[in-house]
């Protein structure tokens, strides 16, 4: 049943098949398995003692299945630890998991409540938020929460409150958001306070396409005092939502947003940070002109580099998208899909999810896959509704409005209309220019020029306004079309 090998300098013992080692194992009664394992891990720690960093992994096992609770918990949580330190998060989780399980059965209830507060906000940051797990995060939040207020430590109480506006912002659960800003305030002085909650708040006003609100809030902020250590980080997410919310309404050019974001790209160059988010915005800037090729370039460059869920969801949304556009119509659809699921597996929330389906119904609708491509835009559609938001919601007018334009055109009518009607109120500019170049390619399609006309000269006016280099071409391209014809 056994056999030995050598290695260096030393015999090593094991079965000759893992299900021998299985049947031996199980047939033992659990408490001779826990204390040879804590036998085990008493023997490793002795033999060591120097370097006990390298066997952090297996002391966890041995100590986890033994009754020393205490070394248990210690060697879990430092193999959690090891694990987020190697970017392995799922395995992070599970370490964390262990722990957390093995810690229920602390017989001093503030002890016990001590150590799953730490291992709940372990398991927040960074693996769940790299992971996207969102939804599961904020359940164990939430239902550990009355803990850390009870143990009155201000310090935690505040983390748990500020992850919880951080993963109900990014989710769409707006009201859950406002809820624990307020909460986060009460407990936490001025002074003491993380810039990135109001940065949450921000998100809400961006989700609701709230702009004006948007900016104003952002201003508001940048106008307060200082955040040690942090200030450079506050001053790029607010100037970076301004900048952003100024772009959608029309108020500052394409090209004079792309030059900001090369400049920020060189100083972070000259000063070896992360290019990550530079690379991102670039696309994103790229995407929205219209210029698809040089936003591919950039994504790409962007998820080289190991990002962040966070990220990833930034650069494969507007890559795919890119992609279909291009003509790269099973590439852009193949990795909206799996991104789509992922977000669905790990509970990232209906907002990612509506954000993948758009794009994604745009690419089915590319490929003449009507019906796939309508399944996508009422599932995007129900859910802007349910969250309250308007962009989404326009964007999934105007493309159902596509989808129905060769077959339905009055209802395609009605539906571009809609869309046109948020864009106005909300003042997507750049978004209401690209609906109107879809209701003026329909008209032309039906043969309507004169409503045709209107609507792409309207088009061409935003475009020209806004610097939106191709989409101004493809409209100039389709002006050009009615009247040679």
């Amino acid at each position: 049943m056994l056999r030995r090998r050598r290695v260096g300098q030393e015999w090593e013992y094991g079965f000759f098949h893992p299900l021998i080692h299985d049947v031996v194992y199980h047939s033992l009664l659990p408490e001779d398995r826990a204390s040879l394992h804590e036998k085990t891990g008493i023997a490793m720690e002795s033999m060591h003692s120097d370097h006990l960093d390298d066997y952090t992994d297996m002391l966890a096992h041995h100590y986890g299945n033994s009754d020393n609770i205490e070394k248990a918990l210690h060697y879990l949580t430092l193999a959690g630890d090891k694990a987020c330190e190697l970017k392995s998060y799922w395995e992070a989780l599970d370490y964390y998991g262990m722990a957390m399980k093995r810690a229920e059965v602390l017989t001093d209830e503030k002890r016990k409540k001590q150590v799953m507060v730490d291992l709940v906000l372990k398991r927040t940051i960074p693996p769940r938020h790299f992971l996207g797990c969102l939804e599961e995060d904020v359940e164990e939040l939430e239902r550990y929460l009355e803990w850390a207020e009870e143990l009155g430590d201000v310090g935690k109480t505040g983390l748990f409150y500020m992850w919880l506006t951080f993963d109900t912002a990014e989710m769409g659960e707006h009201e859950k958001t406002m809820k624990y800003i307020k909460a986060y305030n009460e407990v936490v002085d001025e002074g003491q306070r993380s810039f990135w909650v109001p940065v949450n708040e921000a998100v809400i006003y961006r989700n609701q396409a709230r702009y004006e609100d948007l900016i104003s809030f952002c201003r508001n902020e940048l106008a307060g005092p200082p955040v040690e250590q942090a200030e450079e980080r506050r001053i790029a997410n607010f100037q970076g939502m301004i900048k952003d919310a100024e772009l959608i309404m029309g108020r500052i050019s394409w090209n004079d947003a792309l030059n900001v974001e090369l400049e920020l790209l060189d100083l972070y160059i000259k000063k070896s940070r992360s290019l990550t988010g530079s690379y991102a915005c670039i696309g994103a800037l790229y995407h929205d002109m219209g210029e698809w090729e040089k936003a591919i370039a950039e994504f790409e460059k962007a998820l080289s580099m190991s990002p962040s869920l966070l990220w990833v969801k930034i650069s494969t949304i507007p890559l795919g998208h890119a992609y279909c556009k291009t003509g790269q119509l099973g590439k852009g659809i193949g990795l909206l899909e799996r991104w789509k699921a992922y977000t669905k597996r790990v509970g990232r929330g209906d907002l990612t999810v509506c954000e993948y389906c758009l794009p994604l119904a745009e690419g089915y609708l590319g490929q003449g896959d009507s019906d796939k491509a309508k399944f996508n835009v009422d599932e995007a559609l129900q859910i802007a509704r349910s969250k309250g938001l308007p962009l989404h919601e326009a964007q999934a007018y105007r493309i159902l409005g596509e989808i129905n334009a060769p077959n339905d055109f009055p209802s395609a009518e009605s539906l571009f209309s809609r869309s046109l009607g948020i864009m106005q109120r909300i003042k997507a500019r750049n978004e209401e220019g690209i609906t109107e170049l879809s209701w003026g390619r329909a008209c032309q399609q039906h043969g309507e020029v004169d409503q045709a006309r209107a609507h792409l000269t309207r088009a061409e006016e935003i475009f020209e306004e806004l610097g939106t280099t191709r989409y101004l071409e493809w409209t100039r391209e389709a002006i050009a079309e009615l009247e040679d014809n």
